[in-house]
């Protein structure tokens, strides 16, 4: 259907009329382009592949202010620059995130020995009285946050 036509007819008739086959030929026609630039900047792999799926539905969503446009490769290749480029810090600051996070946590103990620990624990906190159990349950099993003021 759409081989001929300009990526500008192409969206055109995506924009008017949502074409599934215009916006299918702008895909299969910039569809190298943008995932390889999205792969020079993250590398191969799923996060490129996803960031080139990003840069097409921001074409779908943009499909109407670009419609002027006769050839759309350079707007493609911006955003898919820009969406890598965004994606690429993302991953960056969660592998940052995700260091931090394992070290901070304790070191890993065998299953036995943790199930001996929590049942010594629960042994101990069984043994404190209520006013005293509760807060420390409450605290630092439960996650609350408790204050230890005495009331007035």
């Amino acid at each position: 259907m759409a081989n001929g036509q300009s990526d500008g007819a192409l969206l055109t008739g995506f924009s008017a009329s949502r074409s599934e086959g215009a916006f299918e030929e702008l895909v299969r026609r910039h569809s190298p382009l943008v995932l390889n630039a999205c792969r020079r900047v993250l590398g191969p792999g799923p996060d490129a592949e996803d960031a080139a799926q990003a840069v097409f539905l921001a074409l779908a969503q943009k499909a109407p202010a670009l419609r002027r446009h006769h050839s759309v490769a350079g707007w493609l290749h911006r955003v898919a620059w820009y969406v890598a480029r965004d994606a690429r810090r993302t991953r960056q600051s969660r592998a940052k995130h995700e260091q931090e996070a394992a070290r901070a946590m304790p070191p890993s103990i065998p299953a036995e020995k943790y199930e001996e620990l929590r049942r010594h624990l629960d042994g101990e906190l069984d043994g404190l009285p209520k006013k005293y159990r509760l807060p420390i349950i409450l605290h630092h099993l439960g996650g609350n946050p408790v204050s230890f003021r005495k009331r007035s």
